[in-house]
């Protein structure tokens, strides 16, 4: 098995290495990031119950940027902002 460098996508090693991330409002009003591999992260939290909305997925410098560009992207879309 290929071992893989720090910057490749586990799930694709064809798809340059980028850093994405996608977060979503959990019902109880946190707000959660996480790193973008593909579609199926985002497809399964719109499947949620636990889920009140998705944004994402959008290119952050590191974890504290994309938890600030969620928070005011979903606040926004829900005009809180």
């Amino acid at each position: 098995m290929k071992k893989l460098k720090a910057d490749e996508n586990p799930f694709d090693p064809n798809w340059p290495a980028t850093n994405l991330w996608w977060g979503y409002q959990h019902v109880n009003d946190t707000y959660q990031v996480k790193r973008y591999f593909g579609p199926m992260d985002i497809q399964e939290a719109i499947e949620s119950n636990f889920v009140a909305e998705v944004a994402g997925p959008i290119s952050c410098t590191d974890r504290q940027d994309a938890i600030n560009q969620i928070v005011n992207i979903i606040r926004s879309r829900l005009g809180l902002v």
